[in-house]
């Protein structure tokens, strides 16, 4: 696990695993966003589902480097889904980020 503080008022935690991922959601309640790479899940929408149970739960980024089919279904995104597909630079990254964090 890997904490870092940032310019913000946030704090920005990493993951290496899929274990460490959630113990950072169990241990940490005010986290607003999870940005997660769909492919290296064994089933994103599962770990969606429980995070969707959360009292607070964050908004999900989902990255993939193709049409993961958690995310995309017959062409489209699944409704509710965020997507960012690789490759992205910063710049679109961070828009990204702003953009859902602001909705």
């Amino acid at each position: 696990l890997h904490s870092f503080p940032t310019r913000r008022s946030s704090d920005l935690h990493i993951a290496a695993d899929v274990a460490t991922g959630r113990a950072i959601l169990r241990d940490h309640t005010h986290i607003k966003l999870l940005l997660c790479d769909a492919t290296l899940l064994d089933d994103p929408a599962q770990v969606a589902k429980e995070i969707g149970q959360r009292h607070r739960p964050p908004k999900i980024l989902f990255t993939a480097g193709f049409d993961h089919p958690v995310v995309v279904q017959d062409g489209r995104i699944r409704s509710g889904i965020e997507l960012l597909l690789k490759p992205f630079d910063t710049k679109t990254l961070t828009a990204r980020v702003r953009d859902i964090l602001a909705a």
